[in-house]
């Protein structure tokens, strides 16, 4: 006997309980879905047993317990409340009667029903909801930003439709009613007001010269103009993380190799006592422009 076979009476039982097949196959230790599936499909009776112990849902649950929705509704509950209470959605609801002319039909009767008698929520209702009720309307409604307000306004508080209409007749009402849904919004939004930051002039560079490297490039450009002297650091910086130069010859290897990128063939003043050429005999720069030739070497 496969493992299936001896555990499919639990499976029977966990899935009718709700449990996702995934998980209940998870959960006995039994192979995967695809392992499952396949041993079914040689298996047909077991799988008609397994679909009918499906709980329904969708609009199946609602073509269902159709009479059981009508039921609730003329008892005083919404439409949407009257299918969530039998583990269905409004949505799956008004699919059914949006394309079932008959059952729309008996979905209304049982709405007029409701709102001649003494279950009534609609406009009828107006005078069974105190000012304290509406009250906790908002209360509810400011407490509860991420969630509709049809959800919000279920059992216990008058219906959106009745908030809104007293919104409509009464100005004071209609102002605080405005005030909860803007705060609502700044609150799904995750909006929060905040004094923007002010931050201290040079904070950035005080936290460069924190740095070992920056420091060093830093000292290294000294004396130059101020643009110049970021441009330059800058170079320094990238040399060194290129590979081309090692932080210790940051101060020397680096300033000359950031000046040279920076200003290019930019002559600098050089010393008259300078070779002309880096050898050990070589004439300097003072001899060369002592000598009489018309051509001078550089």
């Amino acid at each position: 006997m496969s493992a299936f076979a001896s555990q499919f009476e639990a499976i029977i039982a966990r899935v009718a309980a709700g449990e996702t097949l995934t998980a209940t196959l998870r959960a006995l230790d039994l192979p995967g879905k695809s392992g499952f599936d396949a041993w079914l499909r040689r298996h047909p009776d077991l799988r008609a047993r397994l679909d009918a112990a499906k709980p329904l849902s969708g609009q199946a649950l609602v073509r269902a317990r159709f009479e059981d929705i009508l039921t609730a509704i003329r008892n005083g509950a919404t439409a949407e409340g009257a299918v969530e209470s039998f583990g269905g959605t409004g949505a799956s609801f008004f699919k059914v009667i949006k394309t079932d002319a008959a059952l729309k039909a008996r979905f209304i009767a049982a709405t007029a029903d409701r709102e001649d008698g003494q279950n009534a929520i609609g406009k009828s209702a107006t005078g069974r909801w105190s000012e304290a009720d509406f009250d906790r309307a908002l209360d509810a409604l400011r407490a509860a930003p991420k969630v509709g307000m049809q959800r919000v306004l279920g059992e216990g508080f008058p219906t959106p439709f009745l908030v809104l209409d007293k919104a409509k007749r009464d100005p004071v009402f209609r102002e605080r009613l405005i005030e909860v849904v803007g705060e609502r919004a700044k609150r799904r939004a995750g909006l929060k007001k905040q004094a923007p930051r002010e931050y201290a002039e040079g904070l950035l560079r005080q936290a460069c010269l924190a740095l070992d490297m920056y420091r060093s490039a830093d000292r290294a450009a000294a004396g130059l103009d101020p643009e110049d002297r970021e441009d330059v650091t800058s170079e320094i910086i990238l040399a060194f993380l290129e590979g081309e130069i090692t932080v210790d010859e940051i101060r020397t290897k680096g300033r000359k190799l950031a000046r040279a990128r920076v200003f290019g063939s930019v002559a600098w003043p050089v010393s008259l006592d300078a070779t002309v050429f880096d050898t050990g005999n070589a004439d300097t720069l003072g001899d060369r422009l002592a000598t009489p030739c018309q051509i001078i070497h550089y």
